[in-house]
């Protein structure tokens, strides 16, 4: 149950857990959910941004519409605009586009499990290649 303590964290192990919790949480999701959308006659999906890679692939494997909202921090990675779990103040100079590209960088190998569930290679149970729908890339 490591989402239960991922509130007790600090900086990058805060970060690394919370990947591991949207992994977990990716793979129930791609496991379960198709069964109960096609029971309940859902006709489209609205997907968070958060479960957006996994979520996408679901509404791809139904053949549903959907759309992705934000309704918290934005996740798209943007250098000019800090990272969402940085303290860092935004700020136009050189520089700050530096450290923002770097907590990117930091960002996307902490989601990289998350991605490997949705889009790895069939030796690591990609989601995508089992329902077979084309792989992707996401930034």
């Amino acid at each position: 149950m490591e989402y239960l303590t991922v509130n007790l964290k600090y900086g990058l192990t805060a970060l690394r857990q919370t990947g591991n919790v949207l992994k977990q949480s990716a793979n129930w999701l791609l496991r379960d959910a198709p069964g109960v959308i096609k029971k309940a006659g859902v006709e489209a999906l609205i997907i968070d941004q958060v479960t957006a890679s996994p979520g996408g692939t679901l509404a791809q494997f139904l053949d549903l519409p959907y759309v992705n909202v934000c309704s918290a921090l934005v996740l798209n990675y943007e250098d000019s605009i800090p990272p969402c779990f940085s303290t860092w103040r935004y700020n136009p100079t050189g520089w700050a586009r530096l450290r923002n590209r770097a907590g990117y960088v930091v960002m996307s190998r902490v989601t990289q499990p998350i991605r490997q569930v949705v889009s790895g290679t069939a030796s690591s149970g990609s989601y995508r290649l089992t329902l077979n729908l084309t792989n992707y890339t996401q930034n």
